[in-house]
């Protein structure tokens, strides 16, 4: 028996014991409705603004959750999607989902790090989802033109930030690409900086000045980036 079917089986409610008393002046929520409830016909006037309120999966199960229970603590995306299927509305919900998940990594130039946080998810569930609706292609166009926007850049600064984040570096597939690229620049710059600046810090100090490269994260990115043999102690 599929997880569907076991939705119609729920069987009689719960009982729920009284919430305790917490203080003269708390005013306690009343008791969650049964899932099942939601299977009548009219209860798809219900569903309809919640599901347009909301742009995933995720968002949707905890916003039932919090009127309603169905076999654990909190609502299944399987009870869920069973209550969607019954009115007929998972379809609709998928197609608005598939649009909310572009537009999103689109917003978040596609770091699942940022996207996560904002869904509530991880970003291996949302590689699951991307995949289960259908946009691993659209995910794979999108990640090689922010990943090309990025080698492309002619501001160090830029790509010296991306370098800090190296989830998303992992995310576009560049973890390999721009490390080089940006060692082979800064190196290139060092190497017309004047023979008196004889020491690296002097060589660091001169680029953070003719080049307004940001301190921070050039001093952060020197080991990495293997600017200098043998390494600069930090």
């Amino acid at each position: 028996m599929d997880r569907a079917q076991k939705i119609w089986s729920l069987g009689k409610a719960k009982p729920l014991e009284p919430p305790k008393p917490r203080g003269r002046f708390v005013q306690l929520s009343p008791s969650k409705e049964n899932l099942r409830v939601l299977l009548q016909p009219t209860a798809k006037e219900r569903l309809l603004p919640l599901l347009k309120a909301s742009p995933s999966q995720e968002h949707l199960a905890a916003k039932l959750s919090e009127q309603f229970r169905g076999d654990g603590e909190k609502l299944s995306w399987q009870e869920v999607a069973s209550i969607l299927s019954h009115h007929g509305l998972l379809a609709a919900f998928e197609e608005q989902e598939r649009h909310a998940l572009r537009k999103a990594l689109l917003k978040h130039r596609c770091s699942l790090d940022r996207l996560s946080k904002a869904w509530n998810s991880s970003p291996d569930m949302l590689k699951k989802h991307i995949a289960k609706l259908g946009l691993k292609d659209d995910f794979a166009q999108l990640r090689k033109h922010f990943a090309t926007q990025i080698l492309d850049s002619r501001n160090i600064n830029q790509q010296l930030r991306v370098l800090a984040q190296p989830g998303y570096v992992r995310d576009l597939g560049i973890q390999s690409s721009l490390p080089k690229q940006v060692s082979l620049r800064l190196k290139s710059l060092i190497d017309k900086l004047p023979p008196e600046l004889d020491t690296p810090e002097k060589q660091l100090e001169e680029l953070v000045q003719n080049h307004r490269l940001d301190k921070n994260l050039l001093l952060k990115l020197v080991l990495p980036l293997k600017l200098f043999e043998p390494p600069l102690t930090p």
